[in-house]
């Protein structure tokens, strides 16, 4: 063994060492320590010198019930859309009582080319989740209720016309310009 790896290993044993004894000391200083039985009190009522007869042990107490945490649930929302994309890595994605809008975009061509959920956790709708649909290999979504219905948009992007021409020389960023 090449004395730089034999190095190594020694100082690795030495700390390893160093770590299992602090945690015996740890773990001896939490027990505590065991009085032989001649030096113990003696309970209430016994006389001395005559043998004691063997303590009767009440049963355990029960443990405590489980409680409930002290925060208050938040209700949730219906289910009126079940949204389901399966992306190419095959991985799933479901989306049911969070969702406040799914809106699927499509290109000029009218082919799909982004799927864009907005969630609602705790009454704000704060989370948007994009998708873009060459990386889904499945959408699928099914309305359970009327109001489902009216989540559901189509939103199709048309190119917008320029307003004007631009005239002025641009000039390239730099790597370290990050303003």
């Amino acid at each position: 063994m090449r004395p730089k790896k034999k190095l190594l290993l020694l100082s690795l044993l030495a700390v390893l060492g160093v770590f299992l004894l602090a945690l015996s000391a740890q773990a001896q200083s939490l027990t505590p320590p065991l009085t032989p039985p001649e030096t113990q009190p003696a309970p209430p009522g016994a006389v001395p010198g005559q043998p004691q007869a063997a303590p009767v042990l009440a049963p355990p107490a029960p443990a405590p019930p489980l409680q409930a945490p002290l925060t208050p649930a938040q209700p949730q929302r219906p289910v009126d859309l079940i949204v389901t994309i399966v992306l190419a890595t095959g991985k799933d994605e479901t989306f049911s009582h969070d969702i406040d809008r799914l809106e699927i975009i499509t290109g000029p061509g009218g082919a799909v080319e982004m799927i864009h959920l907005i969630l609602a956790y705790g009454g704000e709708r704060n989370t948007h989740v994009w998708y873009n649909y060459d990386q889904v290999a499945k959408l699928s979504y099914r309305f359970v209720t009327p109001e489902g219905k009216a989540k559901l948009y189509v939103r199709p992007l048309q190119p917008s016309p320029t307003t004007r021409e631009l005239t002025d020389r641009l000039e390239p960023l730099s790597p370290r310009e990050f303003r």
